[in-house]
């Protein structure tokens, strides 16, 4: 992983403080350890915890936020980035299609 970009996921402890915060802390790491190995699916390298903070390192995804790629086109996302065309949108309609059906397989 020598010069690799990736991307740090940072939870602060004191805001996991309720019951329900931790258990969706705790399905987001089986997911993504249950998913590793996907191609459509972001890799988690590793978690690292201090006594503050639980942090996720995870592989980097270059691009914009998908929810704000699917604006509908007559809105500018707040990035300043243009909507997806249906060609993109049909790609990646299709990439989530196969890591669903990868998980359901699981």
């Amino acid at each position: 992983m020598t010069g690799a970009t990736l991307a740090i996921k940072v939870y602060e402890k004191f805001k996991l403080n309720d019951s329900s915060r931790r258990k969706a802390v705790v399905r987001e790491l089986t997911a993504l350890r249950k998913c590793n190995g996907h191609q459509n699916i972001i890799k988690l390298y590793d978690v690292i915890e201090s006594p503050k903070q639980i942090c996720l390192v995870l592989e980097y995804a270059k691009g914009q936020m998908l929810s704000s790629a699917m604006s509908p086109p007559e809105e500018m996302s707040p990035y300043g980035l243009q909507p997806l065309d249906d060609s993109a949108t049909e790609k990646i309609f299709n990439q989530v299609l196969l890591a669903l059906d990868f998980i359901h397989k699981k």
